[in-house]
């Protein structure tokens, strides 16, 4: 990740969940990733990622926490 160079805020890093969330072919490319007969909440998941990891994310690319993620 930090080879990119790219700061990501926390700001950023919820938008873009909250657009692949809308996208159901995003959806549909998780599960073939999964364990067989593994059930899960695509949304309960994506919850428990922006209130555990993304809420650790810097408010702004100034911010004192920081994150750098490759280009998408």
């Amino acid at each position: 990740m930090e080879h990119g160079g790219n700061v990501v805020t926390r700001a950023q890093f919820e938008r873009n969940i909250e657009t692949k969330l809308r996208n159901d072919q995003f959806k549909a490319d998780l599960d073939p990733l999964l364990a067989i007969g593994t059930f899960w909440d695509v949304d309960e998941a994506a919850e428990r990622v922006l209130s555990g990891l993304v809420a650790l994310l810097p408010d702004s690319q100034r911010g004192r926490r920081g994150a750098t993620v490759a280009d998408d």
